[in-house]
């Protein structure tokens, strides 16, 4: 029997090439080639780099191989300092990558949506399936992303170790949705994020399995990742395993970018309006320390901070892309060197009543709440304490935003990954009229604190403990990645000024900024609404004609005491914003129907 390079003749595809009994061997694998070498888009073994341009920005070829460059000191005086959008992580200081396979805007845990407009990253999603790479890269475009380029999601899936999987070396069943995970006979997609173990060291989910991922310049023999429905999902899984002569049928894809640039000298760099200290009458026991200001921001009072304007994530857009049926199970015929054609099944053809197996991703509100009606860009809100009310899901954006622009128009929309309408001019009165101009109301403070403490009165609308990775706040974006890479919980409470509790590094700083709504899956409260504590302060109505802000924001010095439901910021704060709320209808057949 014929070998090349020690590994047995039936790992490759033989071709005849004219003369009988002679035959060229095609690689399907990295492992099929003699190292340094990996396999290339045709077949054939390659370096992946001879000259530094080989590489993309960011990478540098290294023993013909591309390496991430030396990350740059992130505090250092001229050197920009990177960072991701939300939804998306930073690998080896080089490229963003979204944490979750693509899905449509509007689909749900149980469909896939309709909504071909662009790609959207989040957990608890219906993945975006599609057979074509253009339409893939439309979406991304329409984002203001592309898709990963081959190198970039093979480090992203293998990491700086080259694990053969996202998790590790050896294929675990439980970990990744594969055909072993339910049982040959009830394997089914599952929406995005629903494997916690399925995560590489960066952060990104659903690697392997699931659905194959697209990738720049490719086609649907290009993919790479394995699916849910793969026969040998031990084989089809790995990080470095590309299809070459079939294509499969579950196809999918996630987005990457170029990282976004902050100047240092816009970001705190302890050089800041003094903490300024609010205190109620004078009591010493209840200062708190206010907003944090950018070195350039104006002075506002006694705490100010940026506009929404700033650190503005790229993303947005509009592309009518289309949507893709389902494929059935596809084949691969390999060639055996005698003529005859031996057909391999890769793919496992779905019993159509799995396909969309369902997962709770939202609080589930009980029966009470079908007796209520609201809008749908709106959360019916059943405290203990009231008549149910309707609440604004996401803080309030303008009509004409985008995810990376804060727009211009006076209509207010309840919409998620778009930029807040929050600047320090947002006041009782402008909030008022926003929300009156599309036929509701500004919340009130006691409906507000309701909302936002829930029905069992927690501190935050999440919980009683102050958690930096659940909403956004000054602490979120601590650099976790490179002044504090030897911490082991990061980000933690007070990272950006105060050593890990832990001992094992800080104060870490943070790159602290305001981020599109929607953006923290976690950041809700038990009816549905997003973002109630952080990202931008909301102002409410008290009845007294004050200015009564609530919830906290990203730039507050003190996240932990201001982010608190109980935190009223009546001292004048600068990231403001507001949403809406109204009163809720009794449903047909609800109550006084």
């Amino acid at each position: 029997m014929c070998r090349l390079h020690g590994y047995c003749l039936p790992l490759f595809v033989l071709i005849i090439a004219g003369i009988v009994g002679c035959v060229n061997e095609k690689c399907f694998e990295n492992f099929h080639c003699p190292s340094p070498k990996v396999c290339g888009s045709e077949g054939v073994c390659v370096f992946e780099c001879v000259l530094p341009s080989d590489c993309l920005a960011g990478f540098e070829c290294v023993g013909n191989v591309c390496r991430p460059s030396q990350p740059r000191d992130v505090f250092e005086a001229v050197a920009p300092i990177l960072y991701c959008p939300a939804g998306m992580v930073m690998v080896e200081n080089s490229f963003c990558i979204d944490i979750y396979e693509a899905s449509r805007p509007d689909s749900t845990s149980a469909s896939p949506g309709v909504d071909g407009s662009r790609a959207v990253t989040r957990k608890g999603a219906h993945p975006w399936m599609t057979t074509d790479n253009q339409v893939a890269a439309a979406a991304c475009a329409a984002s203001g992303k592309r898709l990963c380029l081959p190198a970039e999601w093979g480090l992203a899936c293998s990491g700086p170790d080259d694990t053969v999987y996202s998790y590790g070396d050896s294929y675990e069943p439980a970990v990744c949705n594969g055909i072993d995970t339910y049982g040959r006979s009830g394997f089914h997609l599952m929406p995005t994020g629903s494997f916690p173990g399925c995560v590489n060291e960066y952060g990104v989910f659903d690697m392997n399995g699931n659905v194959w991922e697209h990738v720049a310049g490719g086609d649907g023999m290009d993919v790479r990742g394995g699916a849910y429905n793969c026969s040998d999902s031990a084989k089809l899984h790995k990080c470095s395993y590309i299809p070459g002569n079939w294509i499969p049928s579950a196809l999918g894809f996630r987005c990457c970018q170029d990282p976004l640039e902050l100047n240092p000298d816009d970001v705190e760099r302890v050089e800041m309006v003094a903490d300024a200290v609010a205190t109620d009458g004078g009591n010493a026991d209840s200062a708190v320390v206010g907003d944090i200001a950018l070195p350039d921001s104006p002075v506002e009072d006694i705490c100010t901070g940026p506009d929404s304007d700033m650190f503005q994530v790229d993303d947005g857009g509009t592309d009518g892309a289309t949507v893709e049926p389902f494929d059935s199970g596809m084949q691969d015929l390999v060639e055996d060197g005698s003529g005859d054609a031996a057909a391999e099944v890769f793919d496992v053809a779905p019993d159509p009543g799995l396909f969309d197996a369902a997962v709770d991703a939202a609080v589930d509100s009980g029966i009470d709440a079908a007796a209520w009606s609201c809008p749908d860009d709106m959360v019916v809100v059943l405290h203990p304490s009231r008549t149910p009310f309707c609440m604004d899901r996401y803080e309030a954006a303008r009509l004409d935003s985008t995810s990376s622009t804060a727009g211009t128009s006076n209509t207010p929309v309840s919409q998620p990954e778009r930029m807040p309408w929050a600047s320090s001019s947002v006041n009782l009165a402008v909030a008022k009229a926003a929300c009156a101009s599309v036929s509701k109301r500004i919340c009130m403070q006691d409906e507000w604190i309701d909302a936002c403490s829930g029905s069992v009165g927690s501190v935050y609308a999440y919980g009683n403990a102050y958690d930096p990775a659940v909403c956004n706040s000054i602490d979120t974006f601590c650099y976790c990645d490179t002044t504090c890479s030897t911490v082991l919980e990061c980000p933690y409470p007070h990272c950006r000024v105060r050593s890990s509790p832990a001992g094992d590094g800080g104060p870490c700083g943070a790159a602290f900024h305001v981020v599109a709504t929607g953006s923290f899956p976690r950041c809700v409260n038990e009816w549905g609404a997003y973002d109630i504590n952080g990202n931008v302060w909301e102002v409410t109505d008290a009845g007294d004609g004050i200015d009564h802000f609530r919830g906290g924001a990203y730039n507050c010095s003190d996240s932990e005491a201001l982010h608190r439901c109980d935190h009223d910021g009546n001292w004048g704060p600068s990231a403001r914003g507001f949403r809406c709320c109204m009163d809720a209808v009794p449903a047909s057949g609800g109550p006084g129907r």
